[in-house]
């Protein structure tokens, strides 16, 4: 399957436009409008892939599209960025308690920069746990997402679980990983390039993207709960308004 990711975008009526389209508004990602865009788009790559149609989208109806992204951006806010927010801000308070203990009796100072140093330990580990634990969940809660349209269904662990330690879904997500760090890899290469070379690693870092969840689509038509419908809703809900 990897090299048919690598390929995916190229069998599109007109790759060049959409790599194209994609890269700039990576370009323009700052101004956070552009990335829901292109997050819309991902959920579009994993609706058909996951349904069995390997023709890549064009970036059409532009407004259903980055509001569809911005919902699903809800769920990777909450299981990439508030864990690391939360967590920076908890690293930064033990690291500050560590460097305060000179100011204390010697004994204490001691005993509160071991303790301190112990947090700051505890703290950074579980820090990659939680990191790497968001990393795995997500694109199983977006592809979820992106079957039901309920932003809640991102966050239903109860429902993803069987998915989650599904051996396919496992190698699927260190395929779509591997597709990622070969593409950061060459975004890093080319991006030490002034000037052009930033232009051109946001044109990889779309193409690696696109090729990752091209994986994880296909990996979810595999793993998706039982109970999930293709026509975006599950027998026992209704189709959210």
């Amino acid at each position: 399957m990897f090299n048919e990711s690598v390929q995916y975008l190229r069998s599109s009526t007109d790759p060049v436009k959409t790599i194209l389209i994609g890269g700039l508004l990576l370009i323009l990602s700052p101004l956070l409008l552009p990335v829901f865009t292109v997050t819309g788009y991902i959920l579009e790559v994993i609706r058909r892939t996951s349904s069995g149609n390997d023709e890549p989208p064009a970036f059409e109806a532009w407004v259903d599209t980055t509001v569809d992204g911005a919902k699903a951006s809800v769920i990777v806010f909450v299981y990439l960025v508030l864990p690391a927010l939360i967590l920076t801000i908890a690293a930064a308070i033990a690291a500050v308690s560590v460097l305060s203990a000179s100011s204390l009796p010697p004994r204490l100072a001691t005993l509160s920069g071991v303790v301190g140093f112990g947090v700051v330990v505890l703290v950074g580990l579980f820090g990659v746990v939680i990191a790497l634990a968001g990393m795995y969940i997500s694109p199983a809660a977006i592809a979820h997402y992106a079957d039901t349209g309920r932003i809640r269904d991102g966050f239903a662990i109860r429902t993803l679980w069987p998915a989650l330690v599904d051996r396919t879904y496992a190698m699927g997500w260190l395929t779509a990983a591997a597709l990622i760090i070969a593409g950061g890899i060459v975004s890093g290469l080319v991006g030490a390039i002034p000037v052009a070379g930033f232009i051109a690693a946001a044109f990889v870092s779309f193409y690696a993207v696109v090729a990752a969840y091209y994986v994880i689509g296909h990996t979810w038509a595999d793993v998706r709960p039982e109970t999930t419908m293709q026509d975006g809703h599950t027998p026992t809900e209704q189709p959210a308004v």
